[in-house]
């Protein structure tokens, strides 16, 4: 954390006057205050459909790909959308099976297909700019409305 929230201490360890020094005062540190901060930036040219999906490849790139079985063969399913949609979010369920989030970034309606495992499981219906949840489980597809607790 930033050095101004640090209490400070006293050398002799019994809450004495004399107080140690808990970060440098006489240098720049660079995470000290508000940080230094790295940027990388990509100018991109394309419909705001195009560009929600490149923002989301490229702010949130995969931090680990696991390649191992899980144990009997089972597997997680291969969920996709038509390229109008964006998922942002897959995980397993609170209450078994998997939720995918699902965006329409569009100031349209569109109509986009589900796959799971590549064949299509269901057609969704989506208002401009809407996120809905899909709840995937013992093989069925319930999709609920972003406002509905999953």
């Amino acid at each position: 954390g930033a050095g101004y929230c640090m209490h400070p201490l006293s050398k002799d360890g019994n809450g004495g006057n004399e107080r140690r020094i808990l970060y440098p005062i006489d240098r720049y540190m660079p995470r000290i205050d508000n940080g230094r901060y790295v940027f990388n930036l990509r100018i991109v040219k394309g419909n705001v459909v195009e560009i929600t999906r490149l923002a989301e490849e490229f702010n949130q790139k995969p931090y680990a790909i696991n390649v191992f079985p899980i144990g009997n063969n089972v597997g997680y399913p291969v969920i996709s959308v038509d390229k109008q949609i964006v998922m942002p979010t897959f995980k397993i369920g609170e209450n078994g099976g998997y939720v995918a989030r699902l965006y329409n970034p569009s100031d349209k309606p569109v109509t986009a297909n589900l796959f799971i495992d590549n064949d299509i499981k269901c057609s969704v219906k989506f208002k401009r700019g809407e996120i809905l949840s899909a709840i995937i489980k013992d093989g069925k597809v319930t999709i609920v409305s972003d406002d509905t607790p999953v």
